[in-house]
């Protein structure tokens, strides 16, 4: 059976298993002369008022998105070299990255889990868990540490 993937999208979270997954998505892309497309989803401004998120906080507002792919830029950069296609979108992460996906109609998405269990997946949700069940493509999960994500400054 050979595998052919001529779009891996690989949804990053700026953490250590996010690169780990950077660098199997970008060899995998390579070996089938692909494209590569590295997706960042940020979580919008919102107001949360006694546990119930709302509408966007008053005065808040989401990063710039020029900010953003620079700094998905500056991560990219040192795991894989050279240039590839950067997406940053806001939202449920889950959701945008099956609509991405769907859009550039990956072949293939490699992302990190964070291995949360228990409490933690209770309260957090698994984005990975999510996107396992719900897309279209297969998926490749590269499991991490447990240590959480850091959010861009």
């Amino acid at each position: 059976m050979e595998l052919h993937f001529k779009t891996v999208l690989c949804p990053v979270d700026f953490s250590e298993t996010s690169r780990q997954a950077l660098r199997l998505a970008h060899a995998l892309a390579r070996l089938s002369d692909g494209r590569l497309i590295v997706l960042f989803v940020g979580a919008p401004a919102l107001m949360v008022t006694d546990g119930v998120m709302a509408a966007p906080a008053l005065g808040s507002e989401e990063p710039d998105p020029d900010s953003l792919k620079g700094q998905l830029r500056e991560f990219v950069k040192p795991v894989i070299g050279e240039a590839v296609e950067l997406r940053v979108d806001y939202g449920n992460a889950a959701e945008e990255i099956l609509e991405h996906a769907d859009q550039c109609h990956a072949d293939l998405i490699v992302m990190g889990t964070h291995g949360r269990t228990g409490l933690g997946r209770l309260l957090m949700g698994s984005v990975a868990e999510h996107v396992l069940r719900r897309a279209k493509c297969p998926v490749l999960l590269v499991k991490g540490s447990g240590t959480p994500a850091t959010s861009p400054a």
